[in-house]
Formats: C-alpha cells, sequence, structure tokens
C-alpha cells in the first residue's frame, strides 16, 4: 500500500484492515492492536508501527483464497514516542455488535490528557456504512469507515453511533487513544489519512 506521503521520524502510523476471514494477515514490521475480530465473513484488525522516518508505504500478507477489501492509514505526529508502541496507546478497545444497522463505538476511558483518539467500524458484506455526523472522517469504503476526534481532559471517550444499510449482518467497531507526547496543550494530529481499496 502506496501512502503518498513520506513519514517522519517518530510518527505513529495506524493501519485498519478489512479482510475475509479465510486466513490470516501480518503486516510488515507493525505490530497489531489487540487481536482480530471476526463479523459474520469477514475479519478487522489494526496494526501500528512508530516510524523511522521515511516510511512511504506497507506491505501486507494474507494466507487463504480471498484477500484484502480495504485498508484505512493513519500518520499521528505529536503521540508519545519515548518508549513502545504499546506505550504510546492509552487504551484501545473493540465492540462486536448483535445483527441489525446501527453499532455504538466501544465506551472507553483515558488516563491521560489531549488524546488523539481514532475509531473505525467495519460491517459484514457490502455494507455501505453511514458517516457520523460528529466524527472526523479520514476513509470510508464500502463496509469500513474510520476517523478520529481529540479528548482534551481525561476521562470517558465520545461514542459514536455507525449506520449500515444492511439489517441482517453484524459490524465491529474500534477506537484507539493515543498519548499526546509534549505532556502539555498541544494537540497531537492527524498528519494523513488516506484509504485503499482492492
Amino acid at each position: 500500500v502506496e501512502f503518498g506521503y513520506t513519514a517522519q521520524a517518530n510518527d505513529i502510523i495506524f493501519v485498519q484492515v478489512a479482510f475475509r476471514n479465510s486466513g490470516t494477515l501480518s503486516v510488515s514490521g507493525y505490530t497489531g492492536i489487540n487481536t482480530k475480530q471476526s463479523v459474520d465473513s469477514w475479519d478487522s484488525q489494526w496494526f501500528g508501527l512508530i516510524a523511522s522516518g521515511g516510511e512511504t508505504s506497507l506491505t501486507m500478507s494474507k494466507t487463504g483464497s480471498a484477500g484484502v477489501s480495504s485498508a484505512h492509514v493513519h500518520i499521528i505526529r505529536g503521540g508519545d514516542t519515548s518508549s513502545t508502541l504499546a506505550n504510546a496507546i492509552d487504551t484501545s478497545g473493540f465492540r462486536v455488535g448483535s445483527v441489525g444497522g446501527t453499532l455504538t463505538s466501544a465506551a472507553l476511558t483515558t488516563g491521560s490528557a489531549n488524546c488523539h483518539i481514532i475509531h473505525g467500524a467495519v460491517w459484514d458484506g457490502s455494507s455501505v456504512i453511514a458517516e457520523p455526523s460528529d466524527l472526523h472522517i479520514e476513509g470510508h469504503a464500502t463496509q469500513s469507515i474510520s476517523g478520529s476526534t481529540f479528548k482534551a481532559t481525561a476521562g470517558a471517550i465520545p461514542t459514536f453511533t455507525f449506520t449500515a444499510n444492511s439489517t441482517t449482518n453484524t459490524g465491529c467497531a474500534w477506537a484507539i487513544a493515543v498519548k499526546n507526547g509534549s505532556g502539555g496543550d498541544n494537540p497531537i494530529r492527524l498528519t494523513d489519512g488516506r484509504d485503499y481499496l482492492q
């Protein structure tokens, strides 16, 4: 996957992938965040990497007969890169919904102020997901969506309701809160957000 952008040292690169669950998926050099989640015939998972600088693409590998449907890439600048990727993430989680047309994102609580929060959702099949009006959307494919928001104070993060045009399939919503590396009021920010379809 080509970014169309060159990452700088200590940027944090996140990618949400939606893929058929006939096998497993990995992203070269990236760390999986939580474990993959299955919704009917689809899987979804997030991966992350603290950039060395100069990254312009990533390589995904998948076993099984079917491939990747979509990948949403978010490049974050100003996050806490003092240690590992796990340390940069204040909290993360997911919620797998029951069959129906709506899904509310995971309810999480941050322990740090000034977190950049990435949200994403994947539905089974070709269920077009409506964009929540109060979430800044950075990637939108046929059955997946991702965006971000900012949380100035520690505490419960905003939740969002994702809506699909299918009431017979299930979905999974993710949330990842990234710590501010400055420790002050200057918010970390999304440097580049793109989506890739295959």
